[in-house]
């Protein structure tokens, strides 16, 4: 018997077959599409991770660098660090350096300073960064998928990033003459240079001496209009700044006479030369002034000997040592420095006639001058050691006048952003101002010598850390 197929059974077994090759390939598309969301969930919280990471870094990296500020304390006296870096939840580390583990949510940095470079006293900060890996989801269940930044740590997979930084602290004593506003030179035979009163080579027994002169003695001004600096007729030994003048750029801020001079010691000494020398006049100054902190306001009076107190031939009225003085007018002394003296004058402060201060060799003082006026005239200040940092003046925002007159000599580190600098006459000899100034403006009148001590740049003041390289490993 034959069986005969009919046309509806062929049709139906089509159907059929259609049915499952389009179940097969909906199914094919699907478990592709979850595998693409599955591979950018993945992705996503891998960059979420990773990316997070550098705030938790940069975290490390900020509280180390307030750390620093706060308590990596340079002593202007001795030439180091004294602060204490082992507070504030820091710990040492067995190189020397001082290390802390701080939490952000469930994320986490290691942050380390290390010990202080040899040289330039100025560590590096390492700060690792550890952020938890998010979960991942594949097709089937929700899982951490590797990644190739993972560590182990507490219990989890962290992702982990590190960041070395270097440091450096920025001196506030780069220059000869620095001012907020204007610098008049207006003086005969008014010129500046440098020396180093710590290298034998650039001065003798730490002073001044013109055959050792160097051409660093530059001045600068945060001021941008028209004659800022008014050079005149004087010897530049070094290089002019000037505040930005986008309006009328070169140099509209300086003027100069036409036998004045501003360049290095080859232009100097050569008599075709005069003017600006290519290269040492900008006009971007523009950097910050704070106003000093009083960081006291009592203590002992200075100190008045009945008899007086007799040193190297001289009878000195006011004897003063080790400690912290106050003091209001001061005015008419001889006065000696004997030690690690700090002084603050509330009233005026006046030498003139046979008026002087010693500061002995292994002595120092710190004048805090809170008053409107200081005069220093008479017979100076004779800074045995020769070092500008020796002798300290820093004025507050009160002090709106500072005068040099006569044949006073001055070696001193003067931080006063608040006074006018007068220079009046000058000494007979070339030895008027050594170290360097921080003024509001400065005119100078008569013969008068400046003289920046290059060694201010390195165991000066400073302003505080700041970084100068950022480098991921």
């Amino acid at each position: 018997m034959k069986t005969r197929l009919t046309q509806k059974s062929v049709r139906k077994g089509m159907t059929y077959l259609s049915v499952v090759i389009a179940a097969v390939l909906v199914g094919l598309t699907l478990a592709t599409y979850l595998k693409l969301v599955a591979s950018q969930n993945q992705m996503t919280m891998r960059s979420q991770a990773w990316n997070r990471n550098i705030a938790v870094v940069e975290a490390g990296i900020e509280e180390a660098m307030a750390h620093l500020n706060k308590n990596g304390v340079w002593d202007i006296r001795t030439g180091t660090y004294t602060g204490n870096l082992l507070v504030d939840g820091w710990s040492s580390t067995a190189g020397g350096g001082y290390t802390k583990t701080s939490w952000i949510g469930e994320d986490y940095y290691i942050v380390t300073i290390g010990a202080y470079t040899a040289g330039t006293n100025c560590p590096t900060v390492v700060a690792e960064g550890y952020v938890k890996q998010l979960p991942t989801f594949t097709m089937t269940r929700r899982l951490m998928q590797p990644f190739l930044a993972d560590v182990t740590g507490n219990g989890s997979t962290y992702v982990k990033r590190t960041v070395v930084c270097a440091t450096t602290n920025i001196p506030v004593f780069t220059k000869a003459l620095v001012a907020k506003k204007t610098i008049d030179l207006n003086g005969n035979n008014m010129f500046t240079d440098s020396y180093d009163s710590s290298n034998p080579l650039y001065s003798s027994n730490s002073v001044y001496t013109t055959s050792k002169r160097r051409d660093h003695g530059d001045i600068a001004t945060n001021n941008s209009i028209t004659n800022s600096v008014d050079i005149g007729n004087a010897n530049i030994w070094g290089s002019v700044a000037t505040g930005p003048n986008a309006a009328n750029p070169g140099h509209a801020s300086l003027t100069i006479g036409s036998n004045g001079k501003v360049g290095d010691a080859t232009w100097q000494t050569d008599g075709s030369k005069t003017g600006v020398q290519a290269g040492h006049d900008r006009d971007d100054m523009n950097i910050y002034i704070p106003n000093v902190k009083l960081p006291f306001t009592t203590g002992l009076a200075p100190s008045t000997p009945p008899s007086g107190f007799p040193y190297n031939g001289v009878t000195y009225d006011t004897v003063m040592g080790n400690g912290t003085y106050v003091s209001g007018n001061l005015e008419g002394r001889k006065i000696l420095i004997r030690g690690e003296t700090k002084l603050l004058v509330t009233g005026s402060f006046k030498m003139t006639g046979q008026d002087s201060i010693m500061i002995q060799s292994n002595a120092s003082l710190t004048l805090y001058m809170d008053g409107a006026s200081a005069e220093f005239g008479g017979n100076g200040v004779a800074n045995a050691s020769g070092k500008p940092m020796k002798f300290l003046y820093l004025g507050t925002t009160n002090n709106t006048a500072l005068n040099f007159g006569g044949n006073a000599q001055f070696t001193a580190a003067v931080y006063a952003p608040s006074a006018a600098l007068t220079g009046n006459g000058g000494g007979n000899n070339d030895l008027d101002f050594s170290g360097s100034a921080i003024i509001n403006s400065a005119t100078f009148n008569g013969h008068y010598s400046f003289h920046y001590d290059e060694s201010l740049g390195r165991l000066g003041m400073f302003t505080g850390f700041t970084l100068t390289s950022w480098n991921e490993l």
